[in-house]
């Protein structure tokens, strides 16, 4: 599941501040079109599929009666199948996606996308929800200086 913080700036994100937790960096370059949204990976052009499911608010509880407002969004996006042609009308939007984690086996990933070097997305990969995830959430953000003490 993904964990989404709407009142952060991704403007002020900045990534030098976390240099130290980059696991990962993929360039992705997505086609979208009529018929969906295609990417090629392994020579292979493939369709994925959105599988909308519910969406939560949630209450990350920074200390005292401090809380950051929070969605969790328990949609899906899977591989669909192998296609043989990319659509012919269709365009492209390339972006990174870096992978950031606190330790090797961590519970939390955050995720930073580009877009022409500019950060157009910022979330969390949560594998379940407990005590442990709160406190990597919460030294991402103190990292990230958008909270102040944990």
């Amino acid at each position: 599941m993904r964990l989404f913080i709407p009142d952060i700036n991704l403007s002020e994100i900045s990534l030098k501040l976390i240099s130290k937790y980059l696991v990962k960096s993929d360039t992705i370059e997505y086609f979208y079109s009529d018929n969906g949204i295609f990417s090629i990976n392994n020579n292979k052009i493939i369709k994925y599929k959105i599988i909308d499911k519910n969406k939560e608010d949630y209450k990350l509880h920074v200390h005292n009666n401090e809380y950051i407002n929070c969605i969790i969004d328990n949609s899906l996006f899977i591989i669909d199948e192998e296609y043989y042609q990319l659509p012919i009308n269709h365009y492209s939007y390339v972006i990174t996606k870096e992978y950031y984690i606190l330790r090797e086996n961590a519970l939390v990933k955050l995720i930073i996308e580009r877009y022409n070097n500019k950060i157009i997305d910022f979330y969390f990969i949560i594998k379940n929800n407990n005590t442990n995830i709160n406190e990597d959430i919460l030294t991402f953000l103190f990292d990230l200086s958008f909270i102040k003490n944990i």
